[in-house]
């Protein structure tokens, strides 16, 4: 089977590209290998730049024209059915969780097209259900993690010891160093310090939000790079209609800990 992958570089995070290709080669060829989003996210080590240069991905950078729109949606949209009617290919690859592409994964589907959906636990079930199968990697890459870390305890618990360890001598513990994890060029705390503060604002759009940011004097580059951390990290969802909807404030404590924490 020839597939055509059309990924949502936005959405979906570099570090599932190798899940994503290894499942893919194992029900066909992707032949065809794109990824839409915003110039930021081709941009430095956590984006998807070496992704793109290992697996062989078309980067398809995308410049909103206005504003709160965002323009890279409708471009894979708009490649997805051009690939569609030449007829080269047996199936589809969307990598997202944004329920924007429930539609399209619905026209695919009807085609007569095997539409496989990748994303992580905040696909909606619209969009799971839109494709012919659903791949959450995230659960997938948390299961492997966690079957490995129980392997490697077993392992070291059953092995007897050859000789008998010699007892160190004691010395003073070296002081823990607390890691500064980055997230759109600063640091967790100060990332953090400013989501609060943008989740007291109460905006319920981009244009808004974008505003509430212009007048804390971010420049429109900060901004979007702030934005596109909320929305990788799940703190905030913006729909085709440019609705802006933040998780509850539960998880937003839960993810500041996760975050901040050495």
């Amino acid at each position: 089977m020839n597939f055509a992958i059309f990924i949502d570089a936005d959405n979906f995070d570099a570090i599932h590209a190798a899940e994503l290709f290894a499942t893919i080669k194992k029900l066909g060829n992707p032949i065809t290998r794109r990824a839409f989003g915003n110039p930021i996210v081709f941009i430095g080590k956590n984006g998807w730049k070496e992704a793109v240069r290992k697996f062989g991905i078309e980067a398809r950078p995308q410049v909103n024209h206005v504003d709160g729109k965002n323009i890279a949606d409708f471009a894979l949209v708009i490649d997805a059915m051009a690939c569609l009617y030449t007829g080269r290919y047996d199936g589809f690859v969307i990598a997202s969780s944004d329920s924007d592409f429930t539609s399209l994964a619905i026209k695919l589907r009807d085609e007569g097209k095997c539409v496989y959906g990748f994303g992580d636990n905040r696909a909606p079930e619209s969009f799971r259900n839109a494709c012919t199968s659903f791949v959450e990697l995230e659960t997938q890459a948390s299961a492997t993690k966690v079957a490995t870390a129980k392997s490697a305890t077993a392992k070291q618990s059953t092995t007897p010891s050859a000789t008998k360890p010699a007892t160190p001598n004691p010395t003073k513990p070296a002081a823990a160093v607390k890691q500064k994890v980055l997230y759109a060029g600063k640091d967790s705390a100060e990332f953090f310090s400013i989501v609060s503060n943008l989740r007291l604002s109460k905006a319920t759009t981009l244009t808004r939000l974008k505003a509430v940011m212009k007048n804390q004097r971010r420049t429109g580059e900060e901004a979007d790079q702030i934005i596109h951390e909320m929305q990788r990290l799940g703190i905030v969802v913006i729909n085709a209609q440019n609705k802006l909807a933040w998780c509850n404030d539960e998880k937003l404590k839960t993810l500041m800990q996760q975050h901040t924490q050495a």
